[in-house]
């Protein structure tokens, strides 16, 4: 019983842990999906976020080139003064400067009435802006502009570096409007040189622009780095430069990219997850968390199966010794009939053949007092039975110490009481006591018991058989070890049943219609006490034969 009680316990207790790893290998999963759409939905939003800011920007700086077409003919220092008042530097952080320089470019082409198909600002120029405005330094060449292209209208950049002097240099870019006259390019006309009146120069420090798009805390978990396409010296390939990494380079993975015009560059945006630990964590915590409620609540159903099950296994108990308890006082009763019943059977024996002398006038008075002794031993067995019996019921009470019996004298006894039992027609006992005097360790009364109910039962199986030629043999011989002597009973009846072999010494087993079936479990169980053993089996020639093992007196 309590191996099951331990198996289903177990087994329930296996089971529930490895559902609960699967729900936190779940979970875990589940988890690091949320995080991935919570980190790819912050990336959408600092990508769309930033292209809007590059496009406020990008509008603003073109907004200025429309202001100065539309009244160029202002003097280039209210031009400045107006730009001045606007606060653009404010509105637009990051926007270091605005300037407008009236400036004639030289043109390539001798016909000084038409603009060129190409302009080229001068490299001396834009040494001068450099040395003018003294915290921007542009490393690029100049860049060259075609009337006919859109960057015409555009305008044109170069990638610097910005410095403010505090907080040292920062990548900057420079950025070049050319400014004409408001009618300058009308349906079908080209522009005179007369037409360009300058340009409007706006330096933007890159980095304070791009911080402004992350001043969010929804974007915590990302870092925004901005690459920029930039020309290098005469005939030197296109560089590819970082110029914007929000958390300096930190380590990531990649949750999207855009590419934005601006000016004559594009912003290269990349948005890299950088979560911190904790939130790096969380799918695992998550996962381990719903693994050990798991185990938890599954370590909670096993202990209250394993209570069940106890408490129901204490409830079949109480009722298995509730039955036990009904059936020894049944099998109580039946002992002491089948025990008292041949004692008995003797004293009525007796009883009757004093009866029939007297009314004879035949019974001498030695007669009738070997009658009385017979009787009073008949009495004096049954009391021993009962006294037996009243022992057995009391288990938790100590046997008495096993006396020192002689064998033959018990065969004799056995002999005597098996005389008084009217009861074997036809059946020829022969008791045949050890040569040599041998002793065993046991109960005298309990062994005497044990033999004569072999012997009765020997007696009701021949004559149940119907034969008239019955032989019982009681015997005695030393066993093999020397240690132990050997007290035989054998008939020459029917023998044993082989399905009731295997069943002799349990309790209600019996064959004869009459018989109670507490015969032999109760002879096994003296035995035992004796610290003998008892066997029973067919003969090879036919018959019953049970062999009683006892130790031997030292």
């Amino acid at each position: 019983m309590n191996t099951g009680k331990h198996s289903l316990s177990g087994w329930t207790l296996a089971i529930g842990i490895g559902l609960a790893v699967l729900l936190g290998a779940g979970g875990t999963y589940l988890a690091q999906q949320m995080l991935e759409r919570q980190l790819r939905f912050q990336a959408d939003t600092l990508l769309n976020r930033t292209e809007r800011w590059v496009g406020e920007y990008r509008s603003m700086l073109l907004g200025l080139r429309s202001l100065f077409d539309t009244f160029g003919n202002l003097p280039s220092e209210k031009f400045q003064q107006y730009i001045d008042n606007l606060g653009l530097d404010a509105r637009y952080p990051g926007l270091v400067r605005v300037e407008y320089v009236a400036s004639i470019p030289e043109v390539s082409a001798p016909d000084t009435e038409a603009v060129p198909a190409t302009l080229y600002v001068p490299v001396q120029e834009a040494v001068g802006m450099e040395s003018a405005l003294g915290g921007i330094r542009l490393e690029s060449s100049a860049l060259a502009l075609s009337a006919d292209d859109p960057a015409t209208v555009a305008g044109f950049g170069r990638v610097g570096v910005v410095s403010d002097g505090l907080a040292g240099e920062r990548v900057g870019l420079g950025y070049k409007l050319p400014v004409y006259r408001p009618a300058a390019f009308r349906a079908g006309s080209e522009a005179a040189a007369r037409d360009y009146l300058g340009w409007v120069g706006a330096w933007l420090d890159i980095g304070r622009m791009f911080e402004e798009a992350l001043a969010d805390s929804a974007t915590r978990d990302v870092a925004l780095r901005v690459s920029i396409d930039q020309p290098g010296k005469a005939d030197e390939a296109i560089l590819h430069t970082t110029i914007f990494d929000s958390r300096g380079g930190e380590p990531g993975w990649l949750l999207g990219s855009k590419r934005i015009a601006f000016a004559d560059h594009h912003f290269e945006l990349s948005v890299l997850a950088t979560p911190d630990r904790w939130l790096r964590a969380q799918p695992f915590l998550v996962g381990a968390t719903v693994t050990l409620l798991g185990v938890l609540l599954s370590a909670l159903l096993a202990s209250q199966i394993r209570r069940r099950y106890e408490h129901r296994l204490r409830e079949n108990e109480r009722q298995i010794e509730q039955y036990a308890h009904v059936l020894l006082m049944g099998e109580l009763a039946a002992a002491i009939a089948h025990e008292v019943h041949s004692p008995l059977q003797g004293v009525v024996s007796g009883i009757e053949t004093i009866q029939l002398r007297a009314r004879e006038h035949t019974l001498p008075p030695e007669r009738l007092a070997a009658l009385l002794t017979q009787m009073d031993a008949a009495v004096g067995q049954a009391m021993g039975r009962l006294e037996e019996i009243r022992r057995q019921m009391h288990a938790d009470r100590v046997d008495p110490a096993p006396a020192r019996m002689d064998v033959g004298d018990i065969l004799r006894e056995v002999e005597a009481v098996s005389l008084l039992d009217g009861r074997r027609p036809g059946c020829e006992l022969a008791v045949r006591a050890p040569e040599v005097p041998m002793a065993v360790l046991g109960n005298r009364i309990a062994l005497v018991g044990v033999l004569s109910n072999l012997v009765r039962n020997a007696s009701e199986a021949i004559e149940l058989a119907g034969r008239h030629d019955g032989r019982i043999r009681v015997g005695a011989r030393p066993a093999d070890d020397e240690l132990h002597a050997e007290i035989v009973v054998s008939d020459n009846g029917p023998g044993l049943d082989e399905q009731v072999l295997g069943q002799l010494f349990r309790s209600f087993t019996t064959t004869k219609p009459f018989g109670t079936g507490l015969g032999l479990p109760s002879s096994r169980r003296a035995i035992h006490r004796m610290g003998g053993t008892i066997d029973g089996g067919n003969r090879p020639g036919g018959g019953a034969e049970f062999v009683i093992r006892l130790p031997r007196a030292n």
